[in-house]
């Protein structure tokens, strides 16, 4: 899911206060880069865009730092593509039940101890004994049981055959079992207090004002990061984090589209487009009386307009979104006939539903008038203006809406499960890798991210059925099967594909028009970044 931090609201004082740190930081930055010799490595002075802490992935949410610090098993290349991390190759069984994963030699943690298929084993064992209620796990629930074989063998055996296995496991961090055994990982303290991984930086310090200064972990089994020094400045406020972008105060930081406009047409900093499998839905909660009736998603489906979400909400970095699957998934197919907005059909399919205009122009049916309570998470500046094109849009066909405000901190939360104070909600979410799993989480019955508590039997059986197909062309079939029904039942509606953009000081080289899951997983790419003179 995309992160649930909002951006503060930036005033007076915190500008005063953003010159005065971020001028410290970046002294800071050059003191270190120049110390005692004048052939020092010069830092990357990165603007994160969430909190920097908790460290501890397994039972909070990556950040950016937490992408830095630790490894997976398997990764998201550059290109989008799916690959082995900690796991150097894979065997599954001819019944698709046990995958063996060869592990990497020679890696070791930030403190010199050798990792091995114990830390998996470890990993796993606390995944499942402190999240078992959490999207991540129930995501994982294919899995039965696992064993480690040997110091660089890691076996799991699985209640069904699961082609796409590898894919849920990106999300789940490789944790040191030496640090935490005999710890209560639940906590995180532990880890936070001594966070040691094997990703391409270590900590170095923490000056005691927010940053985290990173040193590049030198045995990296990746290759050795070329930028010795990263320096997190924390920048949730999405416009102070554009400045400093602009004003070269940082060297490299996510920038919103609201803001892009501060960082181009400038000669030292240059801003990146970079696509992502994020799309974006208004998703509904079923288990409301009024929006039972499919007619009724139907119309609120026809009556949206997807080209001005993409215009005010994303000021055209992103596309209107027609289907579940994104356009750089292996199994998009473009809708032969994408529905689009249609305000008559909208309007005809809630009169035969019983919901009629009434004298003040709001649909009624027995005497209750027709509302939808839409959660706005108010800071985040998309959904905020893609709410208002619901409104507008919603309104236009007689069906009244009220925006229920929630703060970025309870955005996670509610997206998770609307309850019944909320009808809806519009959220984001990768569906990059694997289209079962992107589409499982989100339709089926009891699904992770399945917030409105949506089910269709026959839908059920065709994942089910693709989830467990190896073959690529025919979980392809099973999939575009199951898309009309998406379409026509109209539970969580897609509105837009998303592409990122980050800034960055002109000079630093390995910036690319590459392929992004997640923004704030950025971080874990540092290592591929280089300053001209190579230090």
């Amino acid at each position: 899911m995309e992160s649930q931090r909002q951006s503060a609201p930036i005033t007076n004082a915190t500008r005063v206060w953003l010159v005065a740190f971020l001028h410290g930081a970046l002294l800071t930055a050059h003191a270190a880069s120049v110390g005692a010799q004048a052939t020092a490595a010069r830092p990357l002075v990165y603007g994160a865009t969430l909190p920097l802490v908790p460290l501890d992935a397994l039972t909070n949410e990556w950040t950016e730092a937490s992408a830095a610090l630790l490894s997976r098993l398997y990764t998201i290349d550059p290109s989008g593509r799916l690959v082995g991390d900690l796991v150097e190759a894979h065997e599954v069984s001819a019944d698709g039940r046990t995958w063996t994963l060869r592990l990497r030699r020679g890696v070791r943690w930030h403190d010199g101890t050798p990792f091995t298929s114990a830390d998996v084993l470890f990993t796993f064992a606390a995944l499942r004994r402190t999240a078992p209620g959490t999207a991540r796990w129930r995501d994982l629930d294919v899995i039965d049981r696992f064993e480690a074989p040997g110091p660089h063998a890691f076996v799991v055996h699985l209640k069904a055959p699961r082609p796409g296995l590898a894919v849920p496991l990106v999300d789940v961090p490789i944790l040191p079992r030496h640090v935490l055994e005999g710890h209560d990982v639940a906590e995180g303290r532990v880890f936070d207090a001594r966070p040691i991984g094997t990703g391409p930086y270590r900590l170095a310090e923490r000056p005691g004002d927010g940053r985290l200064v990173l040193e590049a972990h030198e045995s990296y089994h990746q290759g050795r990061p070329s930028i010795q020094r990263l320096v997190m400045v924390p920048l949730e406020n999405d416009e102070a984090r554009a400045r400093a972008v602009a004003e070269s105060t940082v060297d490299l930081a996510h920038v919103k589209p609201q803001h892009m406009t501060l960082v181009q047409g400038r000669d030292d900093v240059r801003l990146y487009r970079y696509r992502s499998g994020i799309w974006r839905s208004l998703v509904l909660n079923v288990r409301q009386p009024h929006l039972q009736d499919r007619r009724v998603r139907q119309a609120i489906a026809l009556a949206l307009d997807r080209d001005a979400m993409v215009a005010e909400g994303l000021l055209g970095v992103g596309e209107p979104a027609f289907s579940a699957i994104p356009p750089i998934s292996w199994a998009y197919a473009p809708p032969v006939r994408p529905p689009g907005r249609d305000l008559p059909r909208a309007r005809a399919l809630l009169d035969e539903a019983g919901w009629r205009v009434g004298s003040e122009g709001w649909r009624a049916r027995d005497g209750r008038v027709f509302e939808l309570a839409l959660a706005v998470w108010w800071d985040e500046p998309f959904r905020r203006a893609a709410s208002e094109v619901v409104k507008r849009n919603l309104e236009s066909i007689g069906l009244r809406v009220r925006f229920v405000r929630i703060p970025g901190e309870r955005y996670e939360a509610v997206a998770a499960s609307l309850g019944a104070e909320h009808d809806g909600i519009i959220s984001g979410y990768s569906g990059l890798l694997d289209p079962g799993d992107n589409l499982a989480s989100k339709y089926r019955t009891g699904g992770s991210q399945n917030a409105g508590g949506y089910s269709n039997p026959e839908l059920d059986a065709l994942l089910d059925r693709a989830l467990q197909e190896a073959d690529r062309e025919r979980a392809r079939a099973l999939y575009r099967q199951a898309l009309p029904i998406i379409e026509a039942d109209a539970a969580r509606i897609p509105l837009v594909y998303v592409d990122y953009l980050f800034g960055a000081r002109r000079e630093l080289r390995g910036m690319g028009d590459d392929v992004l899951d997640l923004y704030y997983h950025f971080p874990r790419l540092a290592y591929t970044l280089a300053w001209p003179d190579g230090r």
